[in-house]
C-alpha cells in the first residue's frame, strides 16, 4: 500500500486527484483523521471552500458503511481496511493502522499527528505504474510521505512533523 500523511486540505485533495486520475474509485481509498476533520468535511457543503472531492469520498463511504470511528481515541477510519476492521474483532488504531503496513511502535506518534489535524491516506496500487504514480504525486503534495509503499521505507522526520495548516 502507498501511504501518504498530508498535512492541510489542499494537499490532501490533491493526492485524492492522484488517485482518481487513475482510475481508482472511492472503493480504493483508505483514509484516517481524527473525528473532528472527519465531521468538518461530511458536515460542510462543498461551496463553503471545505468538502469538495474529500468531502465526496467521506460521504460515500460513510453511505456504504466503510467506516469506523473510534470516538475514546477521536478518529476515525474509513475504507476497505477500516470495513474489515470494524465487521471482525479490532483493537481499535493499532490494528487498522498496522493493517495499512505501519509498524504497532509507530502507531501512537501517527494517532498524535491525526489528532493535530493531518490526514492519513493510503491506497493499494493495482500496478507499479500506479505505485510510481502515486508515489511523485504524493510527494509532491506532501512534505512527508509515510510510506512509498512498503513498511521498511518509513521515515521518522514524518511522524515528528507537525501541521502547518491542519485540515479543514
Amino acid at each position: 500500500m502507498v501511504i501518504g500523511l498530508f498535512h492541510d486540505c489542499d494537499s490532501a485533495e490533491l493526492a485524492l486527484q492522484a488517485v482518481s486520475d487513475r482510475g481508482y474509485d472511492i472503493g480504493d481509498l483508505n483514509l484516517a483523521m481524527s473525528g473532528e476533520t472527519w465531521q468538518e468535511y461530511v458536515s460542510t457543503p462543498e461551496d463553503a471552500g471545505h468538502g469538495g472531492m474529500l468531502g465526496s469520498a467521506l460521504a460515500a463511504l460513510t453511505a456504504a458503511g466503510a467506516v469506523m470511528a473510534l470516538p475514546a481515541l477521536g478518529l476515525v477510519f474509513a475504507g476497505p481496511l477500516a470495513a474489515a476492521a470494524a465487521s471482525g474483532a479490532s483493537g481499535g488504531a493499532p490494528d487498522v493502522l498496522t493493517g495499512w503496513g505501519i509498524p504497532a511502535e509507530r502507531v501512537k506518534r501517527y494517532e498524535n499527528v491525526l489528532k493535530e489535524g493531518s490526514i492519513l491516506m493510503g491506497v493499494q496500487p493495482y500496478s507499479e505504474e500506479d505505485t510510481l504514480h502515486f508515489e511523485e504525486r504524493w510527494r509532491r503534495h506532501s512534505r512527508r510521505q509515510l510510506s512509498p509503499h512498503a513498511p521498511a521505507g518509513m521515515r521518522s522526520d514524518a511522524e515528528r512533523y507537525r501541521p502547518r495548516h491542519p485540515c479543514p
